[in-house]
């Protein structure tokens, strides 16, 4: 690992990692440059032009960019970079256990955190994770929310461990491809041991091991029954039973799944409850009734008329949005969509609306793509440039509508700081309706 101490060290980036970085390496050097697109209001900062980002490349010894920076085009400076992972990896020694995947992230990691005693959730929830070092006490075990952009340049992190919930093509607007994306994601598994456990989709395995040769223990999760040929361990459900198939054996390890909370998707609660047998937690003692829905995701706001309007700004493709539309089968739902698609192709989710009684509230910088496409497959669509104007359009035709479902399927940032901001942002709107 790359000794700190007292070296010329570089933060590219000071927003919430930035500032956690910066917390940490002060134990190790008083020489450190920040470097960002925008001034901070308390911290020194250096304003990225390419003149200046020239020349922090080349000063410093080190360089800790915030996970969101794509580094494609500074090969050249590749010996500098560290990840944000590795330092938390190199000093971190309690129990680990690390979620990635396209969708169900938070969830995930929410309801596994807490129900492991003395764990605290850190990465993209909670707290950032050079953070947790300096907790006082410092946890017992950690569950982190990883993206691919944390995972892409790891080149040591090996939690103990490691589930990847599903995949999906996304973030197409900073990986090259979707390969790229995929091998991203295959870090999580990279560097871990025989001592280690792997969490993957049963139709995932096939394709991860063509990246890499996983040596730690793997374990796999289904929907359906393992067929006889599978040669791992694979949790799946069957009789409202969660079963660990685990040749020959059959083993229950929880009954009746339909009595679990309905706060999160099914495949889900595989995945929690897998994640909780392996960490050698007993889940008849876990008080699953306790736990509450993420906000933003699927989140019940108001009825408005006898309309139910739920706010689902953490759908940032289209697949999740597809999942939370599932949730209301028969129903005639106004489906607010909007955001950037990150180079992904939309059409998918208007094709399966076509079976679906809704009609498409299109919003953003986006929105006539969408409506374009609507169009295309006789889907009812109104477009507008902003959130509030598509507000108004639902609000002269409400009586239509069971269900105001508000999923984007887009990131944010056309409009909005961040998922959570746009979905404040509906709320309010729609608190005032």
């Amino acid at each position: 690992m790359h000794n700190l101490q007292n070296k010329k060290i570089g933060i590219w980036g000071i927003g919430v990692v930035g500032q956690s970085v910066l917390h940490y390496v002060q134990r190790y050097s008083p020489h450190i440059q920040i470097l960002d697109k925008k001034t901070h209001a308390t911290i020194p900062t250096i304003i990225q032009t390419p003149q200046t980002l020239k020349l922090f490349l080349e000063h410093n010894d080190f360089i800790i960019p915030s996970p969101g920076i794509a580094l494609h085009d500074y090969a050249s400076y590749q010996h500098k970079f560290i990840s944000e992972l590795d330092l938390f990896a190199r000093e971190f020694k309690g129990h680990t256990v690390a979620v990635t995947g396209t969708v169900g992230k938070t969830t995930i990691t929410s309801f596994i955190s807490s129900n492991i005693p003395g764990a605290m959730a850190a990465g993209n929830i909670g707290h950032a994770m050079l953070r947790v070092l300096t907790t006082e006490p410092m946890p017992t075990s950690v569950v982190l929310e990883l993206s691919s952009y944390q995972l892409h340049y790891t080149t040591a992190f090996a939690p103990d461990i490691a589930i990847w919930t599903n995949f999906y093509p996304n973030h197409l607007d900073h990986h090259t491809s979707v390969e790229e994306y995929f091998q991203a994601k295959c870090n999580i598994f990279k560097y871990q041991t025989k001592n280690q456990i792997a969490l993957i989709p049963a139709e995932l395995i096939n394709d991860v091991q063509r990246y890499i040769d996983i040596k730690s223990q793997i374990y796999l999760f289904s929907t359906e029954k393992p067929t006889n040929t599978q040669k791992y361990p694979t949790f799946y459900i069957a009789d409202d039973n969660l079963i660990l198939h685990d040749t020959p054996q059959e083993i229950i390890i929880y009954h009746s799944i339909s009595a679990l909370p309905n706060v999160t998707f099914t495949q889900n609660w595989v995945i929690i409850l897998a994640a909780l047998y392996l960490s050698k937690i007993d889940l008849e003692k876990c008080d699953f009734q306790k736990l509450t829905p993420q906000e933003h995701r699927v989140e019940f706001v108001r009825n408005f008329h006898n309309v139910a309007i739920y706010n689902d700004s953490k759908s940032t493709i289209w697949q999740s949005t597809k999942s939370a539309i599932d949730r209301f089968p028969a129903k005639r739902i106004a489906l607010f969509l909007g955001g950037l698609s990150k180079g992904t192709d939309r059409t998918p989710l208007i094709q399966f609306l076509t079976t679906q009684n809704v009609t498409v509230f299109a919003f953003g910088t986006e929105a006539k793509t969408l409506g374009a496409t609507c169009k295309q497959h006789n889907v009812t669509c109104v477009t507008t440039p902003t959130l509030q104007e598509a507000m108004d359009h639902f609000k002269e035709q409400y009586q239509d509508f069971d269900i105001l479902l508000f999923s984007p399927a887009g990131s944010s940032f056309d409009l909005f700081k961040d998922y959570k901001d746009r979905g404040d942002h509906f709320k309010k709107i729609v608190s005032a309706l």
